[in-house]
């Protein structure tokens, strides 16, 4: 299987794309955030991200769906979400040297 996990100057290519339009995205976060595996697309779908991710990943849960940037906020609109999703994803993106905040939302625009 071909390595999807977003690293280093690719996630930070695709982070500034996210700003522009909506970007499907899959998280699938480790025991530490070494090890979480997180992917933005443009084409693909979100669930099927989400289950490369997971083949990829060392964890066995996945959160998925849509991605927006605006300034330093990543709102995340979720198919499937995860308990602690903005506060393990944001631990994330400081490990990879994004300094961001999350919003986690359900389908509707809920506020999780």
């Amino acid at each position: 299987m071909a390595d999807i996990a977003l690293h280093g100057p690719e996630l930070l290519k695709l982070v500034a794309l996210a700003k522009k339009r909506d970007m499907n995205f899959a998280y699938c976060p480790g025991n530490d955030p070494a090890e979480d595996v997180f992917v933005l697309d443009r084409k693909k779908n979100p669930e099927i991200l989400g289950r490369s991710a997971r083949g990829e990943g060392s964890g066995t849960k996945i959160c998925f769906g849509t991605a927006k940037v605006k300034g330093k906020v990543m709102l995340l609109t979720c198919e499937r979400e995860l308990p602690q999703t903005a506060k393990k994803l944001k631990k994330f993106l400081k490990f990879e040297g994004i300094a961001m905040n999350i919003v986690v939302m359900d389908i509707e625009g809920n506020i999780l």
